[in-house]
């Protein structure tokens, strides 16, 4: 009898005996099992199909997780609060909370589809004594934490196994009962302070005394505008069918800070929020998981206060799917990069130059002949519906990395230095760097500052969708990328527009094609990078997607500050 694994990979564990549910279960455990993912010495685990086929099947299940999630905040309100401050406050949880578990039961439903007519064991967990103390210590003890997964996997196969599977419980598996807070510095204490009491929050490139100046302008916006917020239904669909109680599972996981606050009394609307139908107030990234914040601003909700949110990253406006956008999107109005209406999902979009963009803008003096591969996110455990590689995706991810070095090795010119750029480690993530620098001893760890580094090599790699690729086009940066399509589903446009890089040598489908690219232009690769057909696919990018006021003429940052200005007094 074969043993289904769906936590950690016990220790002598074979493909004949043992069959992973996932990935996952070699997070942290790989070097026990070289060769588990075909890369190696070892022998390989099949992992099973990831349970979403392409970027419309995510966006669907999204959709369905997103109906959960109104729902429940709508059970939330019937305690006597209102619906607009339950779905600001207990909304962020609650949508990772579905989003999870609804990934997870399908995992479930299609292993059992595959191996239910197959005699197994399989090790379950029992009911433990933990919590969380807050979203964030929910999203790394819990939902990225192989050991919690295990949990959550077996109190779905209580209600969903098939006759067959023999479970066998392991009392030492048991979540981590304990939560230890955060330890903060004075910066961080003064920077929640600012995100607490400033009507325009701190945000990544924005300067303090601009932080100030635009909260000024959001206090001066007295226009008696109706709340154009949008209705959260737009982005659900069918309610999802669970096999087990999820509710209660939710319920079981909600971090105590908004445990506490289920039931109570609202506290006093703040005065700046009241009697003024203009009222308004910015949205930080906190939001997503920062109890005690989405609790104050929940308060201002209820309170009629308008919220604005900015836009702080690639995949806006992009992806089909984007894990917590319906709370951004669906406020009062939403800062952009540059894009507008039409996408997948609905949005109050209000097209800006972004500081962020604008301090790097067409900085890039090469100072070294080195090549730089950036590598995205290895987590094996998806925490949002999000049009991303999926867990089992990730594996020919990595081995991609290889590849593109392997072929770009056995052609490379003697002034070429090799760099790759691992992203930072996550809870449940596969290795990234090691794996990569330990198979390949001529490339180099790129370490320290990414945007100093990028403004200054000869040529810039992505290997995926990302932040860095709107940054390497503003900043002027020779770039090439190369990823597999089905991996990031795009948007309508956006897909459109990537043509554009695609048929100007910019964009490339797999590793090796993007490899065989870099011989023709390393030696001359500022001539390449001002060709007019790159030149054509960079304007539209930008103009569409990373808009810094002009291709060859930046926006300067006192009239971007000004735009901003003017925008936040008419909202």
């Amino acid at each position: 009898m074969r043993t289904l694994v769906f936590g950690p990979m016990p220790e002598g564990a074979r493909p004949d005996s043992h069959i992973a549910a996932g990935a996952w279960c070699f997070a942290g455990r790989e070097d026990k099992f070289p060769g588990w993912d075909g890369d190696g010495p070892g022998a390989p685990f099949p992992l099973p199909p990831d349970p979403f086929p392409d970027a419309d099947a995510i966006l669907d299940a999204a959709r369905s997780a997103n109906a959960e999630v109104l729902r429940l905040c709508r059970l939330f309100a019937g305690d006597g609060v209102s619906e607009k401050f339950s779905l600001t406050a207990f909304g962020p949880f609650l949508l990772l909370a579905a989003h999870m578990l609804l990934e997870r039961q399908k995992r479930v439903l299609d292993l059992i589809a595959l191996y239910g007519g197959e005699r197994l064991r399989v090790e379950t967990v029992p009911e433990g004594d933990f919590s969380f103390g807050d979203s964030l210590d929910f999203m790394l003890r819990g939902v990225q934490n192989p050991s919690f997964n295990h949990y959550v996997y077996s109190r779905i196969l209580e209600s969903a196994a098939p006759a067959g599977w023999e479970a066998i419980e392991n009392p030492k598996a048991a979540p981590a009962p304990s939560f230890v807070g955060p330890r903060r510095s004075g910066r961080d204490l003064l920077r929640r302070a600012l995100l607490f009491l400033l009507p325009f929050p701190p945000a990544k490139g924005f300067g303090l005394w601009e932080i100030l100046l635009l909260s000024c302008a959001v206090l001066l916006n007295r226009r008696e505008m109706p709340d154009a917020s949008l209705d959260f239904a737009a982005y659900c669909s069918a309610p999802p069918r669970w096999v087990f109680p999820a509710e209660r599972l939710i319920r079981r996981c909600l971090p105590t800070a908004l445990a506490e606050a289920l039931g109570k009394p609202l506290p006093k609307t703040p005065a700046s929020s009241r009697g003024r139908i203009g009222a308004l107030r910015g949205m930080s990234p906190a939001y997503s998981q920062d109890d005690a914040y989405c609790l104050r601003l929940g308060v201002l909700r209820a309170g009629g206060c308008r919220l604005f949110g900015i836009q702080h990253g690639a995949n806006y406006g992009n992806l089909k799917s984007v894990g917590g956008l319906p709370f951004e999107y669906s406020q009062h109005a939403f800062f952009t990069w540059g894009w507008g209406a039409g996408h997948a999902n609905p949005a109050n979009a209000v097209p800006l130059p972004h500081p962020a963009l604008l301090s790097v803008a067409g900085r890039h003096k090469e100072e070294k002949a080195v090549l730089i591969l950036v590598g995205a996110e290895m987590s094996s455990l998806s925490y949002r519906l999000k049009s991303r590689p999926q867990s089992g995706a990730l594996v020919a991810y990595r081995r991609a990395k290889i590849a593109f070095f392997n072929a770009l090795l056995a052609g490379k010119t003697k002034d070429m230095e090799l760099e790759y750029r691992p992203y930072f480690r996550v809870a449940g993530g596969l290795e990234d760097g090691s794996y990569v620098l330990s198979r390949l001893p001529e490339v180099k760890l790129c370490a320290g500052d990414l945007t100093r580094r990028m403004l200054g090599c000869r040529l810039l790699v992505l290997d995926h969708y990302g932040t860095t690729l709107h940054c390497a086009l503003a900043a002027d940066v020779p770039t090439l990328a190369f990823w597999r399509r089905e991996d990031w589903g795009m948007d309508g446009q956006s897909g459109e527009t990537l043509e554009t890089l695609r048929r100007a040598g910019m964009l490339f489908d797999d590793a090796q094609s993007a490899a065989a690219r870099v011989p023709d232009l390393w030696d001359d690769t500022e001539r390449w990078w001002k060709s007019d057909a790159v030149r054509a696919a960079r304007r539209l990018w930008l103009e569409r997607y990373a808009d810094i006021g002009g291709l060859d003429r930046p926006l300067g940052r006192g009239r971007n500050l000004l735009a901003w200005f003017k925008a936040l007094r008419t909202i």
